[in-house]
């Protein structure tokens, strides 16, 4: 008999009209596929076009490696994991497919007895694309066997694999733990850099929050280095009391009433007694504070340090005035992600239970505040530029599969933002915006 040769499009129709067996899962927190079992189809024995059900065995997918490049997003494969094999299989084909266009196929040797065999499929495809793409798995015959009609086999279910395809938060949390995890685990330990001068205000120089403000800037540094940024240029840092300290310092505009901040020429500080809510108390700066106030006194200087990253990346790409159109809720979001990133490294505990625990201290203040109404530079009531703001850029390194993705705008020249966005990201900003906000809504009401 012939190979069987069907189109994608006549294949949907006839898988439309079949009992599927067995069950397909989109894996998509990592925007591949984990497939619990596949279905094959071949000619009956008159060689007409009515096709018969077979099921054939059991197969799982590693999710791919994602990474994203400019417009472009590469698929990296690696083992297939298969069980309760039957047939006599020679030949593994695959292919990536997007609006009628093959941008990846493999040709691998098999055979019936497998279990998990490894995998090196690379398919690099437009970012934009991967919401229509499909992944067609063709299990066939050898030619030896000529007698027996090539099947086509593909999971039980057509998959239109979306990066990051509907999930719950949960799954885009836990992909980004892992992602936290590993970077983390591969940063190194370099030393606090010597252009750092770190001046303390007497009156805490030996307190408890004072020592623990300044535990996580060697974490924080490490973090920057293995994003590739330098710090560069000189920075002061100014740890205070109350602003009498930190404003001989600092200059003028530069002087509002928070627990840190940045003033964009190598100054950056922290206001302890922010911490303390506004107490004159020197004495809270010796006890122990609760869970949100200690993540919260030791990770303040790494989201100053998030803010000087962004500009140190943004002054070497020769584009220092970044700032001027990059949103709030993007500017204020990475600092607090960058944030717990160095909390983490420094404490161990995982990026997810310090974002967990960090979200519900924050409240659901922020949802009925879009983040498209956090798009000025300014500052925001309830603070929602940094809750809502870390919520949508976990968000966003979910969808773009790396860490790597975190201030990554500031290199992208351009005076219109969404434009930014889209060259830097390869996403609509209106399409992500939108996502963003229905993901924040879905994380608050997950913690209650």
């Amino acid at each position: 008999m012939k190979s069987v040769r069907v189109s994608l499009l006549v294949l949907a129709v006839l898988i439309s009209g079949l009992v599927q067996s067995g069950r397909a899962v989109a894996n998509d927190s990592m925007g591949g596929l984990s497939v619990s079992s596949w279905t094959c189809f071949q000619p009956d024995s008159a060689g007409t076009s009515t096709f018969a059900e077979i099921s054939i065995g059991n197969l799982k997918v590693d999710p791919p490696k994602r990474t994203v490049k400019g417009k472009n997003t590469t698929l990296a494969f690696s083992n297939f994991h298969f069980s309760n094999m039957t047939g006599l299989w020679s030949k593994l084909n695959l292919a990536v497919s997007a609006n009628s266009v093959r941008y990846g196929t493999k040709v691998m040797k098999i055979n019936s007895y497998m279990r998990t065999i490894p995998v090196k499929f690379l398919v690099t495809l437009p970012t934009k694309d991967l919401s229509k793409a499909e992944f067609i798995i063709n299990l066939a015959d050898g030619p030896s066997q000529a007698s027996i009609t090539n099947a086509l086999c593909i999971p039980s279910s057509i998959y239109k694999s979306r990066l990051p395809a509907v999930s719950g938060p949960n799954q885009q949390l836990q992909l980004v733990n892992k992602l936290a995890a590993k970077f983390i685990a591969g940063s190194g330990n370099a030393n606090v850099p010597s252009n750092l001068v770190i001046k303390v205000d007497p009156t805490i120089a030996d307190t408890l929050w004072m020592k623990n403000s300044i535990s996580t800037i060697a974490s924080a540094t490490q973090l920057t280095s293995a994003l590739g940024i330098s710090l560069d240029g000189k920075l002061n840092l100014y740890i205070s009391w109350g602003p009498d300290f930190r404003n001989k310092y600092i200059p003028d505009y530069c002087q509002y009433g928070a627990g840190g901040g940045s003033c964009g020429n190598g100054d950056i500080w922290a206001d302890l007694q922010w911490f303390a809510g506004g107490s004159s108390d020197i004495a809270n700066a010796d006890s122990v504070p609760d869970e949100i106030t200690q993540l919260s006194i030791a990770a303040n200087i790494p989201h100053e340090l998030g803010h000087e990253a962004q500009t140190s990346a943004a002054r070497a790409a020769g584009n220092p005035e970044f700032w001027k159109i990059q949103p709030a809720w993007l500017r204020e979001g990475s600092a607090e992600f960058f944030k717990l990133l160095a909390h983490s490294k420094f404490t161990g505990k995982s990026y997810s239970d310090l974002r967990t625990l960090y979200s519900k201290s924050s409240g659901d203040s922020c949802l009925a505040v879009s983040l498209s109404d956090l798009s000025g530079q300014g500052s925001y009531s309830n603070g929602c530029e940094y809750a809502k703001g870390l919520i949508a850029v976990e968000y966003l390194i979910s969808k773009a599969g790396n860490i790597d993705a975190l201030f990554v705008t500031e290199k992208q020249q351009g005076e219109d933002f969404a434009v930014v966005f889209e060259k830097s990201y390869g996403i609509s900003l209106a399409q992500f915006l939108t996502e963003a906000d229905d993901y924040f809504a879905k994380t608050m009401a997950g913690l209650k």
